[in-house]
């Protein structure tokens, strides 16, 4: 126990985490950590209902755990003043919730997704095939978590207000920006169901009702986190001064959800035509594009340089995937996946 505690006190500190929140910060990673095996479970859940055209489960799911999410850390932070410890049992405890109401809906409506470990059900040529699409996606993530490192050793440096206000701000726009991510799961589904089925202009012509709905739903997000992002920071239990922070956070971000939505439009059409390397190393420029516009303009702009550099990068991300998109070059890579797939055999008894 001592080495682990030891283990995190060390990154922290490589991390520039402030003296003030050290010791809270061992707290919270111990017991968030807590949490990992249950998100786990549920982006894997989630992904399978997604997959056969169930959206709406996993968005329920996720809605209800973001309010429960929300409602927990009032009250464990604001009533009982557990602080960073209720913060982190609020969130394990949504993560639990979620994933006990993905799994207990899949047990009822969809036996067949139930795990058996059973060596005649594994598909070979299916798995090398799932492999070759997420393994980027992996790559991706991997890198984008070294990423985050870098990018919360920048916020940690500008002290506890930063980190408290900029920490809080993510929570409220993890929430508000949830409908855009949806409707961008929904075109990546959309667009994969029409390309298996040859239907390629129904593909395109989900794509643009969904950067409709998307453009619609970025006006609302934007007027409400303007105009009523302090109060929702002071419904944290925060000061004014951090309360003031997140607002200018909120003012410099908010006007570019979307660019912000339409960067996910346009990356999970090609993400549907399973142009997933291109999507991938796209992502991983703009994530490149945060960490050196945080490092090199911190001193000039200080903490606004958080918001100055992920809105910069929605603005890179847009340009890429839409290049792309115009280029009609996904088009090459989903017929070579769909040339290779000819040869894989059809679901056998078993796994039908």
């Amino acid at each position: 126990m001592e080495q682990r505690l030891f283990s995190k006190n060390r990154i922290l500190i490589l991390l520039n985490t402030p003296s003030e929140i050290l010791q809270p910060s061992i707290e919270y990673l111990s017991i968030i950590f807590l949490g990992f095996p249950f998100l786990v479970l549920y982006n894997f859940y989630s992904s399978m209902l997604r997959g056969i055209g169930d959206s709406k489960t996993p968005l329920y799911s996720i809605i209800i755990s973001s309010i429960i999410n929300i409602i927990l850390d009032i009250v464990l932070i604001k009533v009982f003043n557990w602080g960073i410890k209720g913060a982190a049992i609020a969130t394990v405890t949504a993560q639990i919730i979620s994933c006990v109401y993905l799994i207990n809906f899949i047990n009822k409506n969809h036996s067949i997704f139930k795990i058996l470990l059973k060596q005649n059900y594994i598909d070979k040529l299916l798995l090398l095939e799932c492999l070759r699409l997420s393994l980027p996606r992996v790559i991706q993530s991997t890198i984008g978590t070294f990423g985050s490192l870098l990018l919360q050793n920048i916020m940690n440096s500008f002290g506890v207000y930063v980190v408290t206000a900029i920490t809080t701000a993510y929570k409220i726009d993890t929430l508000t920006i949830l409908p855009i991510i949806n409707i961008s799961i929904a075109i990546s589904i959309f667009v994969g169901q029409n390309v298996g089925a040859n239907q390629m202009e129904r593909a395109k012509e989900g794509l643009k009702n969904g950067m409709i709905i998307i453009l619609i739903l970025s006006v609302i997000v934007t007027s409400f986190v303007v105009f009523a992002g302090w109060h929702f920071m002071k419904a944290f239990g925060v000061s004014d001064e951090v309360a003031n922070i997140g607002q200018r956070f909120f003012y410099i971000c908010a006007f570019f959800y979307p660019v912000f939505g339409l960067q996910n439009a346009y990356s999970s059409f090609l993400q549907g035509n399973k142009d997933v390397v291109y999507t991938s190393v796209g992502n991983i420029m703009m994530l490149a594009l945060r960490i050196f516009l945080s490092y090199s303009l911190a001193k000039k702009l200080g903490s606004d340089v958080i918001a100055v550099s992920e809105s910069s990068s929605w603005v890179l991300g847009v340009i890429i995937f839409y290049l792309r998109y115009k280029s009609n070059r996904w088009m090459i890579i989903n017929s070579k996946y769909n040339s290779s797939n000819c040869a894989c055999p059809k679901l056998s008894k078993h796994e039908g």
